[in-house]
């Protein structure tokens, strides 16, 4: 039976006895640098989210104002270790955001006349300190590179988006009318006041889309938006197109041509499809379909079976309709079918309520 040394286990306790504190001050190092980096996870994903906000309330407003104020809001409802990460005018960059095929990273160029993005450099927080366990800081010293930026840019996701609208109801009498009505349809293009008398639902649609476009305009980004309309058939009447003038007028046009007929549902997403992958269409924009009706399919290509074409091409269908007697149940289906969502409207308000949320649900794109 071997017996331990008594030599050999004072060794053994002088040896654990030095090496001890080293051991302690490893773990220590390791504890902060993991702490460290805990707190930089933090902070980026405040400055991801407060980007986001922003550049969404960039795309739907334009209003720099309300960007900053959307950023600060979520900074506010987020502290990171019970301290507000501060954002300020300095750290919001406006600027370009773009890229030229689906395969090319998007490129940020700052300033320019048609801003469609929104940086965040976190200046403020670099000079107080750089590290939120350091706030705060002297904010009047100069920022070190020794303070890390976290920054991060949100690009409103380009979209291509297919509005198909339900022309069935449309009755013209045979003589042109005054209309005293906010949208002015056009008989010729030197006679705006002029429409024909036509259904309701359908000027209220042709409103709705007008306003629309015309929110469109008063934003950074440019959309691309081609409209198909159907009745016995459906047809493109404007291809995707960023010259909302250009879709606006087809649709005045289609407003005097009395088309009435019935309800092909299946061949009006079958023909908004077409849309969305024609010569204009672009491979790296996200690409939506509004459908509207005020009715129930009754003819033409099966409606299931055209959303399931359109499931398998990956575009969500946000269905609309305009009126207690349609198919709310079917157009329910066509939505959740896509991924889309159905919203049951009955007067025009309501109708560009729902375009509008529609809108704001759209992606916003983080690059860093």
């Amino acid at each position: 039976m071997s017996r331990t040394s008594p030599r050999r286990s004072g060794t053994t306790l002088i040896l654990v006895l030095i090496l001890l504190p080293a051991l302690l001050v490893v773990a220590s190092l390791v504890i902060h640098r993991v702490y460290q980096e805990l707190l930089r996870t933090e902070t980026q994903v405040l400055v991801d989210a407060a980007s986001r906000a922003a550049g969404r309330r960039f795309a739907l407003t334009g209003s720099r104002a309300e960007a900053l104020a959307a950023a600060q809001a979520v900074a506010a409802r987020n502290p990171v270790r019970g301290r507000i990460v501060p954002l300020t005018e300095l750290d919001l960059e406006f600027g370009v955001a773009e890229r030229h095929d689906l395969a090319s990273p998007y490129t940020f160029t700052l300033g320019g006349d048609c801003s469609n993005a929104v940086r965040i450099v976190t200046r403020s927080l670099a000079l107080e300190g750089g590290s939120i366990d350091q706030l705060p800081r002297d904010a009047t010293r100069e920022a070190s590179p020794s303070f890390p930026l976290y920054s991060a840019i949100s690009i409103p996701v380009e979209l291509d988006l297919a509005i198909v609208l339900d022309r069935s109801g449309l009755d013209p009498s045979s003589d042109p009318t005054t209309v005293n009505d906010p949208l002015r349809l056009a008989t010729s293009e030197s006679d705006p006041g002029f429409a024909r008398v036509d259904s309701a639902n359908w000027q209220a649609m042709v409103q709705a889309v007008e306003i629309l476009l015309s929110r469109f305009s008063a934003t950074p980004q440019r959309e691309s938006v081609a409209v198909v309309s159907y009745s016995n058939f459906a047809r493109t009447e404007s291809g995707l197109e960023s010259d909302y003038d250009t879709v606006i007028r087809r649709l005045h046009q289609v407003s005097n041509s009395g088309t009435a007929g019935g309800t092909n549902i299946g061949g009006g997403i079958l023909q908004g499809l077409n849309a969305l992958f024609g010569s204009n269409s672009r491979p790296w924009a996200y690409k939506v379909m509004v459908l509207i009706t005020d009715g129930t399919h009754s003819k033409g290509s099966d409606p299931e079976a055209a959303a399931d074409v359109a499931r398998d091409q990956n575009i969500p269908i946000f269905t609309i309709t305009f009126n207690d007697q349609a198919d709310q149940a079917a157009m329910g289906s066509i939505a959740l079918q896509t991924q889309g969502r159905h919203y049951g409207v009955t007067d025009a308000d309501q109708l560009l309520a729902a375009l509008d949320e529609i809108v704001r649900q759209l992606p916003v794109l983080l690059t860093h």
